[in-house]
């Protein structure tokens, strides 16, 4: 369950992103100066109850530690994140560099790597 400080993270974070609605897909205005980039099949989640049904049912807490491929735009990163669960998340698109680190930067308990997480031993 999200509580508190991590609730509040997430609301921000859902404020603050400005998504357009590209046909079928959601895409965030600051990727790649404002285009939308929907390389290798990318979806970014941008639903906060989806975010909060997701976390609820992989039942995770303090001293869990989960592995994530892909966090986007960190939603559901965060939404981990602030069960108090360590994460570990897997990028391989370095455009998101930038907006993963400024989404990310409070969470402590989020190891985030750029890299291809099939190629990691």
């Amino acid at each position: 369950m999200i509580r508190g400080e991590g609730r509040q993270r997430l609301a921000r974070l859902f404020q603050h992103l400005d998504f357009i609605r590209t046909g079928q897909f959601l895409c965030h205005r600051r990727l790649l100066g404002g285009e939308c980039r929907l390389a290798c099949g990318q979806h970014f989640l941008a639903d906060p109850n989806i975010v909060e049904k997701i976390v609820r049912k992989a039942e995770v807490g303090p001293g869990d530690l989960v592995v994530e491929i892909g966090p986007g735009t960190g939603t559901l990163t965060l939404g981990l994140a602030a069960t108090g669960a360590d994460v570990v998340a897997y990028e391989v698109d370095q455009g998101l560099e930038a907006l993963l680190g400024e989404v990310l930067s409070e969470s402590p308990g989020v190891d985030l790597r750029f890299d291809d997480a099939t190629r990691v031993a």
